[in-house]
């Protein structure tokens, strides 16, 4: 019984580890790995999936003027509004510095998709009070479905990514004109 108890425990450290290895550490969202693990996943199984790109605008400027602990306490407050704007079955990714990526499951309908997308702009953009600093953000979203926009989950994410820029470059012409 002891080496039973030994392997359980070894197996249960390693799926602990696994699911550690999954997640950034600093908002506990899933990583980079784990989105891309997730996109190889559905493309091998031929699912229909969406990815959301999230970038948040000019962030550097919070760092810059507040510095890191208020920009990572702003990353977290971020984190957890964009993991409250998706259902259960959906996941939510921190892929690098201030950009997020979700994946949704399934097929959807691009009025769902841009419902999301402006729920999680509003969500975002609604004041961030912390001990030192009143923020107010703003992100940028783009979109791009498997099968309907590419069955190949590097275009998928790469088209994804490009809407989310030209959403961010339609807000700053958006801005130079007001």
């Amino acid at each position: 019984t002891l080496l039973i108890n030994f392997m359980i425990r070894t197996k249960n450290r390693d799926e602990t580890l696994t699911q550690l290895s999954y997640r950034d550490s600093l908002t506990s969202l899933y990583n980079m790995r784990k989105f891309m693990d997730l996109l190889k996943d559905f493309q091998k199984q031929s699912k229909a999936y969406t990815i959301i790109y999230i970038d948040l605008n000019d962030f550097k400027h919070v760092n810059d003027m507040f510095g890191h602990d208020t920009g990572n306490q702003a990353l977290i407050i971020a984190a957890k509004k964009l993991s409250n704007s998706i259902k259960e079955s959906d996941y939510a990714f921190r892929i690098g510095g201030d950009e997020f990526t979700i994946i949704l499951p399934g097929n959807h309908e691009t009025d769902l998709i841009h419902g999301l997308m402006g729920r999680i702009k509003d969500s975002i953009s609604r004041e961030i009070v912390l001990k030192n600093a009143r923020l107010k953000l703003s992100a940028s979203c783009g979109y791009a479905r498997c099968p309907e926009d590419s069955s190949d989950y590097e275009t998928v994410s790469k088209m994804a990514e490009d809407s989310m820029y030209e959403d961010k470059h339609k807000s700053k012409q958006n801005l130079i004109q007001e």
